[in-house]
């Protein structure tokens, strides 16, 4: 049993030295080392892991010869010989010559020489026999012990090149993480160096800054010094200039000559703006008959549209007529079926009398069943008229509904239209009004002036005149000397009449000069009414121009809703011809009915065989029948939803265009109140009202998005519930062919 173990473990040894893959030879072919990954760094650990892994196994193979060696020595009568290895054990990591040791047996004489003289011949041959024998199984473990030397010789050599392997495999990773240690260095080397060329650069902005705020301060200091420096020169020039009020008075006089010839100017200016005004007027006065030409065609397109729906609306009820008595003629046609039926029930009922009464409560069955078949259908018939009829009668109410949308967005265009010339008339009112009470204010600024002149040559000449009478007096009494004391006392009073009059001539500059001053005002006021007039116009032009744009995409849309009106006709047209195709396959139906009933009639025996195809004929023909029912239903379907899109777009878009009209009053209110009082509006209003029209554009667009995807979603709904009513048509019908094959 001892053997037998051995033998077992020696055959499990030698299959895993085979299963052992040894490594490559030529180690110089790895010459290129990949970057170290995270599975490249765990390949030492694995290494050693299977190194330690052939340290085991040569320790039990150790311990295996050791044991292989006991049982030699146990069992070989040459215990003091050496053992199986020669003189010592093979212990790991130690290799020796490949060599068989072969048993050196002795002679049976030498050693059995004593038993053979105490025991028998027969004794001593038994012996040899059981030492022969342990000889031969010795040699089977010397074989084995061999060839274990030999694995374990090879297994020597390659943990030796495994070892050689990991050294290399060590070196490579300890190069490899020298040049990531130096690579990291080298970053953060090259880190610490931008960061040094970030610091500096920060450094030298600052300094730049710190510059240039110097440079700015002294700008400012030497502006303000300039501004000192004139302001000096200027007060220096205004004290002179008040010194030659003298001289400036007749500068004054050829000033306000040429005041006058700018006042003659700014007539003839607000004379020519009175006009283009009134150009203006008589354009927008067209403009109202074009208006008022375009409302008479809108009426006459909406009468057009009217009339349409109502042509729409009629063709629809004749349809639903037709629809019904078609579906009268489907139920004549069932209860011809029935008739037929019963015809056939009392048929089968007197062959089967011959027969048993057993076959008789089948078919009775089975009639029953055809029966409440049948009534299921007629009842399935009934619901679908009464949906057909619900289907229709919501079309007509909406189309009402639609209709009285419609008359109620005209009527309130009509009275946007009235509105907007109202408000018109208003601003040209206001605008002559204005335009009015500012040449009425030209006027006596004019008569202040000339007034103002007159004074002034009167006060220049009585100054003339007076200067010069005291100057001769003066002569005179230069050349005549003083001799009584009356002299003196008129020389006094003439030096004060002088000095009233220098005040009485300050008092009058002083006037001239707010003169000046209310002139310069009236000029200023001039010029910005000009620019505000000017800006009104351009509004008013932009105005005009984003109502004709308005009106010609409305009336883009009314085109559009004719084209779309003329398409829907054309479509009932089709729908009214396939009505006539489906009322002639409808004849064709009950002739060949007919024609069943009259062959069943003549031969009920011999043509099962024409019946079946015939039933097979009217089966697919009512099929035909209902899916073009269907299809029709679809178009009918589509052709709504293609007029309700329609409406709700053309709906949005009035509302919208209503909305913008609404805002655009209310900027022109605006503009016009901020005229009246000198105030505009400034770009960021603007803004914000663009904004807002923007906003309400995409709220628009998005509302119809939604409303595209809620009508797609609809349409799906009805082709899958046609769909599902067409499968039930036709399992019904599957169900009722099945019957009748049965009955044949």
């Amino acid at each position: 049993m001892q053997n037998q173990q051995l033998g077992q473990k020696l055959s499990n040894i030698s299959s895993m030295i085979q299963q052992y893959q040894p490594l490559p030879q030529n180690t110089s072919t790895i010459t290129s080392i990949p970057p170290p990954t995270p599975q490249s760094i765990k390949q030492p650990q694995v290494l050693q892991s299977l190194i330690n892994d052939q340290k085991q196994f040569q320790q039990d193979v150790s311990g295996l010869i050791a044991k292989l060696d006991q049982m030699q020595y146990q069992n070989s009568p040459r215990r003091n010989q050496p053992t199986i290895n020669g003189q010592s054990q093979v212990q790991p990591f130690q290799t020796q010559p490949d060599f068989v040791v072969q048993p050196t047996l002795s002679s049976p004489t030498s050693r059995c020489a004593p038993f053979l003289k105490q025991q028998d011949t027969k004794k001593a041959k038994e012996q040899n026999t059981n030492i022969l024998r342990q000889a031969e199984q010795l040699e089977y473990f010397i074989q084995a012990n061999n060839e274990l030397k030999k694995a374990l010789a090879q297994s020597n050599n390659k943990i030796t090149e495994q070892q050689k392997h990991l050294d290399q495999l060590i070196k490579q990773n300890d190069e490899q993480k020298q040049q990531l240690i130096t690579n990291e260095q080298n970053k953060i080397i090259q880190q610490k160096q931008y960061n040094d060329q970030i610091q500096n650069m920060q450094i030298s902005h600052q300094r730049e800054i710190q510059q240039i705020k110097n440079n700015e301060n002294e700008q400012k200091q030497k502006i303000e010094s300039q501004w000192q420096q004139k302001y000096n020169l200027k007060s220096n020039e205004l004290n002179q200039a008040t010194k030659l009020l003298n001289n400036k008075i007749n500068s004054l006089q050829k000033d306000v000559n040429d005041k006058q010839e700018q006042l003659n100017s700014l007539i003839f200016q607000t004379k020519e703006l009175s006009n283009q005004l009134e150009k203006r007027v008589q354009d927008l006065s067209v403009k109202e008959e074009l208006l008022s030409d375009k409302q008479f065609e809108l009426e006459k397109l909406q009468n057009e549209f009217n009339q349409a729906l109502e042509k729409y609306e009629h063709n629809i009820k004749d349809m639903i007529q037709n629809h019904t008595q078609d579906m009268i003629s489907q139920d004549q046609v069932i209860d011809e079926l029935k008739q037929h039926n019963i015809i056939l029930s009392q048929q089968i009922i007197k062959i089967e009398q011959q027969y048993s009464k057993d076959i008789e409560n089948v078919k009775k069955n089975h009639l029953k069943e055809l029966n409440d078949k049948l009534d299921e259908i007629v009842q399935k018939n009934l619901k679908e008229k009464q949906q057909i009829q619900n289907h229709y009668d919501e079309i007509i109410y909406k189309l009402k509904n639609e209709k009285n949308n419609l008359q109620q967005t005209k009527d309130q265009q009509q009275l946007f239209l009235e509105q907007k010339v109202q408000v018109l008339s208003q601003e040209y009112k206001t605008a002559v009004e204005t335009v009015k009470k500012q040449q009425e204010k030209i006027l006596m600024l004019n008569d202040q002036l000339s007034q103002l002149e007159i004074q002034a040559k009167n006060l220049n000449r009585e100054n003339i005149n007076q200067i010069a009478y005291l100057n001769e007096k003066l002569k005179e009494m230069g050349s005549i000397q003083p001799q009584n004391q009356n002299i003196n006392y008129y020389y006094n009073e003439l030096k004060t009449q002088n000095q009233d009059l220098r005040t009485q001539l300050e008092e009058k500059k002083e006037k001239l000069d707010e003169l000046i001053n209310n002139l310069n005002q009236v000029i200023e006021i001039n010029f910005t009414y000009k620019t505000q007039l000017s800006e009104f116009q351009e509004k008013l032009s932009n105005v005009s121009y984003n109502n004709e744009k308005e009106n010609e995409a409305y009336f883009n849309q009314i085109k559009q809703q004719k084209i779309t009106i003329a398409e829907l006709s054309k479509k009932v047209d089709q729908y009214a011809k396939n009505e006539f195709n489906l009322n002639n396959q409808i004849k064709e139906l009950k002739n060949n009915i007919e024609q069943l009933g009259n062959l069943k009639l003549g031969n009920k025996g011999d043509n099962f065989d024409k019946e079946k195809e015939l039933n097979k004929h009217l089966i697919q023909k009512t099929n035909e029948y209902k899916q073009q029912i269907v299809d029709l239903e679809n178009v009918l379907q589509g052709l709504q939803e293609e007029l309700q899109q329609k409406n709700q777009l053309i709906f949005i878009h009035e509302k919208t265009i209503n909305e913008l009209k609404k805002n655009g009053k209310e900027i022109k209110q605006q503009i016009m109140s901020s005229q009246m009082s000198g105030i505009f509006l400034n770009e960021k209003q603007v803004q914000e009202y663009e904004s807002q029209i923007m906003q309400l554009k995409d709220e628009t667009n998005s509302q119809k998005v939604k409303i595209e995807s809620l009508q797609s979603q609809l349409k799906q709904v009805r082709k899958d519930k046609a769909h599902l009513s067409m499968t039930l048509m036709n399992s019904g019908m599957l169900n009722i062919q099945s019957s009748v094959t049965e009955k044949n």
